[in-house]
């Protein structure tokens, strides 16, 4: 019981992963001297390969957020179950 509790502390409110129904938010609070972090994320059949870069400087001056390499304004990830494998990048603005 602890155990995935903690994963989900860990997950949810370090990591900054939101999911809510078919997209997925990543807004990070680590601590600023943080190079970098991956999440794998698997939706459906489909995987998110996401990367976090300089996540410290990302929770102070907000992101820029590409799937796939298209920057995605809104700062939300589309969640399709398409198979495919996705490349998510997230770095600072």
């Amino acid at each position: 019981g602890s155990a995935s509790w903690m994963y989900r502390v860990g997950l949810e409110q370090i990591l900054g992963f939101r999911k809510t129904g078919d997209s997925l938010r990543i807004v990070p609070c680590v601590p600023a001297d943080w190079p970098a972090f991956t999440i794998r994320y698997q939706h459906g059949t489909s995987v998110y390969q996401c990367e976090v870069r300089f996540p410290g400087a990302v929770a102070l001056a907000g992101a820029r957020v590409h799937l796939d390499g298209v920057e995605q304004a809104s700062g939300v990830i589309p969640l399709r179950d398409d198979g495919q494998t996705h490349v998510v990048r997230i770095e600072p603005r």
